[in-house]
């Protein structure tokens, strides 16, 4: 239903401007037209009124007014932000297709009442009246139908009836023709005028165009101008059976045929003729203007020409009408949906921050309100930021894009996590709190500052990175691959780093334990931990100045090195030596330790700068004690100094 309803509205719309256009043309060209022609004009509208030509001119791939109802009517855009997926709708169409959803039911109902109404009056009205009727059976009035149907070339039987209570001379009926007279009191030239008139509309069949025209009523009861129309139509109607009847009448006699409509309205009777009835006269003004027409009636005109011309005109038109009206009420799919990203620089609520693959370099800064840019010199990139269900995304990455990515945070709001992976040469962050922090990359410079996390996991290339003011409270691994390090005035629950060329180590406590694995230089002051670890590679120079291990320290060195403490190196310290020349140093101002060296195979074991033997033991009671190991193969050095 909502498809004819659509139908429906299309060939409405173009009536609106047809059916005053054609009352317009033919006030223009109707001197040109017989009265007949001009009534035949009015076709025009039924044909656009038939066939829905707006349809024609809509391509398959267009929705909204025309096509089928899905989720999509009427959408104008999709906008992805920080809630999801919203959708923009043309305003235009979310009324219309409101219509076309639920008024089809108020349409119907109007219309379906509308035509049984119309429908029972002319039944009843076609029952009234042959009920209250009788049929004329005088030879006379009978001879003189017979001599009005030979006239006018009819052949088909006609039947006559007088009702005294009709408003005037009517013809009823489709399969069985009968014209009803309010009276007998004719003369009989007014009853041959009166034959004439209704025997024409039976000719023309004028009842299958009222009708038609109720139909019509019923079917586009919403439209004003179908009412008019219906005017029109019956005026025209009159005026053409009239041109008809007088083309059949001595020119001497039009005049007669003008009386005649003017003493059947004296003896008519009061009850009115139904919509679908085709009646001699409407009301005095309409009787009037046609007895007007009557007495300027001239034989001899045809008026096929300009009645040709106007309809190709008026079908021209209407075609033109129904193309425009199918491009103002569709939108072609073929344009697209236009697919927006939301201008979220301004907008705040994320809980999270994902920066997966991208080439771009990151700045993270804390500012009064959260927001976000992504500043791109490539002007084919798609690459974009977005926040969705809370979590601030990198996405459509491009290798090829140089861009900028520049977050402002809340420096007082706790985010659930922080993650980058990028390629691009800097990454500077501070003053950010987040639950965990994970951060891979092939950067040259990395700066983190006033950092809070749980856990931080960086993983980087050649960097040069430096970590301050910061505190992790769990744990912190760390990967330079050939980094450069400063860490400084930070806390640390652990500490784990691997894997750099030089370190600085500088105002740090560590909670629990640091553990240094295949490291380079190292210098690494004022330091505070629970346990040290230290495996170093084939060759370094490590350095600690005034550092505390509460518990104990364990250091394997698989080649030669130098490892040298200034300051206090308290709890178990064991020694795995390598095999190349290794030397101890160490400066304390503890006056009780105890060394255990076993399965020692170095050439030269020196303790404080003197040559001695093992196994060795001293202090064995003192709370401090040095395990050194060495199970290498190879003979090496060892020199191990308290200074």
């Amino acid at each position: 239903m909502t498809i004819l309803l659509k139908m429906l509205l299309s060939m409405s719309i173009a009536s609106v401007i047809l059916i005053p256009l054609v009352w317009f043309l033919k006030k223009v060209f109707g001197q040109f037209l017989t009265k007949r022609k001009s009534y035949y004009v009015w076709s025009v509208v039924f044909f656009f009124l038939i066939v829905p030509f707006a349809f024609f001119f809509v391509q398959k791939n267009t929705e909204f007014l025309w096509g089928a109802p899905s989720e999509f009517a009427g959408l104008t855009s999709m906008v992805i932000g920080q809630n999801g997926i919203e959708v923009e709708r043309s305003t235009q169409a979310v009324i219309f297709q409101f219509i076309l959803d639920y008024v089809w039911v108020l349409w119907l109902i109007v219309g379906l009442i509308m035509l049984v109404y119309r429908m029972a009056s002319y039944r009843n009205f076609k029952k009234y009246v042959i009920s209250g009727a009788r049929f004329i059976e005088e030879p006379d009035e009978l001879d003189i139908l017979a001599e009005a149907m030979e006239t006018i070339r009819l052949d088909k039987p006609v039947e006559v009836m007088v009702n005294p209570l009709i408003s005037s001379p009517v013809f009823l009926g489709f399969r069985r023709e009968i014209i009803v007279l309010p009276s007998t009191s004719f003369s009989q030239k007014e009853l041959y005028h009166i034959f004439l008139h209704e025997l024409v509309h039976c000719k023309s069949k004028d009842m299958y165009v009222v009708f038609l025209a109720q139909i019509f009523t019923c079917i586009y009861w919403f439209n004003p101008l179908m009412y008019w129309m219906n005017k029109q139509l019956e005026r025209d109607r009159e005026y053409a059976c009239d041109e008809s009847v007088l083309s059949y009448l001595p020119a001497q006699d039009a005049l007669s045929y003008g009386d005649t409509l003017l003493h059947s309205v004296v003896k008519s009777g009061t009850y009115k003729e139904s919509h679908a009835a085709v009646s001699l006269h409407e009301n005095a003004k309409m009787l009037k203007e046609r007895l007007e027409a009557i007495a300027s009636y001239k034989k001899g005109k045809s008026g096929y020409s300009a009645f040709f011309l106007l309809l190709i005109l008026l079908s021209s038109i209407g075609i033109l009408l129904n193309f425009y009206e199918a491009k103002a009420f569709t939108y072609e799919k073929k344009q697209g949906i236009e697919i927006k990203k939301e201008d979220t620089s301004k907008k705040t609520e994320f809980r999270a921050i994902d920066l997966q693959n991208a080439n771009q370099d990151v700045t993270i800064r804390k500012g009064k309100t959260e927001s976000f840019d992504l500043t791109t010199y490539d002007e084919n990139s798609q690459a974009k930021l977005v926040v969705k269900n809370g979590v601030l995304m990198y996405q459509n990455a491009n290798p090829n894009t140089q861009a900028t990515i520049d977050i402002t945070i809340d420096a007082d709001k706790v985010y659930d996590s922080l993650s980058i992976q990028t390629t691009g040469t800097q990454i500077k962050i501070s003053d950010i709190q987040t639950k965990t922090m994970r951060i891979k990359g092939g950067v040259i410079i990395a700066h983190f500052n006033h950092i809070k996390t749980d856990t931080m996991n960086v993983t980087t290339g050649s960097a040069n990175v430096h970590v301050t003011d910061s505190e992790v409270h769990k744990g912190m691994e760390f990967n330079g691959n050939n980094a450069l390090i400063h860490f400084e005035k930070s806390n640390f629950n652990n500490l784990e780093m691997t894997s750099f060329i030089s370190a600085k180590l500088n105002d740090l406590n560590i909670r629990s334990g640091l553990s240094i694995h295949s490291g380079g230089q190292l210098d690494a002051r004022n330091i505070t931990a629970d346990t040290l670890k230290l495996v170093a590679g084939k060759s370094g120079n490590m350095k600690f100045q005034n550092t505390f291990v509460k518990k104990s320290s364990e250091f394997q060195n698989d080649g030669s090195m130098l490892l040298q403490f200034d300051g206090v190196l308290n709890g178990q310290t064991r020694m795995s030596i390598g095999p190349s020349q290794t030397k101890f140093v160490i400066r304390d101002k503890m006056q009780k330790y105890a060394i255990d060296a076993q399965s020692s195979q170095a050439d030269t074991f020196l303790l404080n700068k003197r040559v001695v033997n093992y196994p060795l033991t001293q202090n064995l009671s003192a709370p401090n004690s040095i395990k050194l190991t060495n199970e290498s193969p190879f003979n090496n050095n060892v020199n191990l100094s308290f200074e």
